[in-house]
């Protein structure tokens, strides 16, 4: 994925500093042999990373199973807005909301990072690493 790697060197200001958290939670995406990564870029309006499944594990985990956007709107705030598949993640923070059909059509947890939240880094990250363990279990 070397447009997105590239991407990553590059980035300058990040005055939301998001850039770490989008870099750990796509280095969790990259470990996973159970999915093919995508990457997409709209300077000055969106980069798009999706993580698809090679093969459906059930009729809810299906398809694509992430999505992280980095919205660059202003290049120098950017922000993440994150879909996770919602069967796959299990439990959330009450605060994160969930979309029917958000995502390949399944619900989604929708969690927008656009302000450095307490907490907010190490509970994506310890989501992301379950919710990928519970789908190597599958």
């Amino acid at each position: 994925m070397l447009d997105i790697d590239n991407f990553l060197l590059n980035w300058g200001e990040d005055s939301l500093e998001v850039k770490e958290l989008f870099t750990r939670l796509y280095g969790l995406l990259r470990q996973c042999p159970a999915l093919t990564l995508s990457w997409s870029a709209r300077p000055e309006v969106v980069y798009a990373l999706r993580a698809t499944l090679k093969e459906a594990k059930s009729a809810d985990i299906s398809g694509d199973i992430a999505r992280m956007d980095i919205i660059d709107d202003d290049p120098e705030e950017r922000w993440l807005s994150i879909r996770l598949n919602a069967a796959l993640a299990g439990r959330c923070r009450k605060d994160w909301e969930v979309l029917p059909g958000g995502l390949s059509g399944h619900d989604a947890l929708c969690i927008d990072v656009d302000e450095q939240e307490e907490g907010i880094s190490d509970d994506l990250l310890e989501l992301f690493a379950s919710s990928l363990k519970n789908l190597s279990a599958n």
